[in-house]
């Protein structure tokens, strides 16, 4: 397993999330807004999934926030 592969795909994950989130802030379409906040609950469990990997080789690992390339 190769843990900062594993670490990236976590933050693309976290970042993937955040994006939908934000992007469901600004609609006006309610259909539309619930659409991309159930992509950002699912993209959350991704990230998840991916953090419960990376502390089974560092106990101590944080989930990362989103990245300044995300904001």
């Amino acid at each position: 397993m190769d843990l900062n592969k594993l670490k990236d795909q976590l933050q693309t994950e976290v970042d993937t999330s955040f994006l939908y989130d934000s992007i469901a802030t600004i609609q006006s379409d309610d259909a539309l807004t619930r659409v991309l906040r159930s992509l950002s609950e699912i993209e959350k469990g991704h990230a998840k999934h991916m953090h419960d990997k990376v502390l089974t080789v560092e106990p101590a690992y944080k989930m990362p926030p989103p990245s300044s390339r995300a904001k």
